[in-house]
């Protein structure tokens, strides 16, 4: 049956029908799974009804139950607003460097201290990679890329403003990679950059300057 909604307790005798429908179907149930939930509502001898919520400890998400199915609660992120991915975080890894790397090499070189490991929960599950970069650079061709286990996955080419009262170039690119898990097996991640032309490119070359990986799990 549904949740009976909102009810202020007094001194009174707190009957069976009470405790179900103000408390138990409207609480936050947890299962180890979806089987786990089916198994412990039939056991129960009820079936779940609308509006009820679940959190799958497999999956770390939590469920609505629409009267028909149970679906995922949607949460939007940097992805979902540009219309790529909606759905269940599974899980959020971050990291954050503040490591100077300079090169002048027209090849992608690993910026220093910008490799994260993330393990995927789910194989069918896709990432949301996003590199928050400070970076100067003395020429407007210089590149910022992600690398996922020796494979650049996406790059940014000429993502430069210039700095007043300077000759070189300032800017806060922010490099994005949208794409599935693969696999359950742990994955290095890594920041990439490289010059252009015979210019130089410099990652976190002031005091108090820090650059930003962040890995997004979403559910299938």
């Amino acid at each position: 049956m549904p949740g009976l909604g909102v009810r202020n307790f007094t001194t009174e005798v707190l009957t069976s029908a009470n405790v179900n429908g103000y408390l138990m179907q409207q609480s936050v149930m947890n299962f180890a799974d979806a089987a786990t939930r089916t198994a412990q509502f039939s056991a129960a001898g009820i079936s779940p009804s609308a509006g009820m919520m679940s959190y799958r400890t497999d999956i770390g998400a939590l469920e609505i139950f629409t009267g028909s199915t149970w679906k995922a609660l949607a949460v939007t992120s940097a992805a979902a607003a540009a219309g790529a991915y909606t759905g269940t975080p599974i899980q959020i890894g971050r990291l954050t460097f503040t490591n100077l790397t300079t090169t002048t090499s027209s090849s992608l070189i690993d910026a220093t201290g910008g490799a994260y490991t993330f393990t995927p929960k789910l194989a069918t599950s896709r990432l949301e990679v996003v590199a928050e970069l400070l970076m100067q650079s003395s020429s407007q061709g210089s590149s910022a890329a992600i690398n996922r286990d020796g494979t650049v996955l996406t790059y940014q080419n000429q993502a430069h403003q210039f700095y007043a009262g300077t000759s070189d170039l300032y800017s806060r690119p922010t490099v994005s990679w949208f794409g599935p898990a693969v696999s359950t097996a742990a994955q290095v991640f890594k920041v990439q950059i490289r010059a252009y032309n015979g210019g130089s490119i410099t990652i976190n070359q002031g005091t108090n300057w820090e650059s930003h990986l962040t890995i997004t799990e979403w559910a299938a």
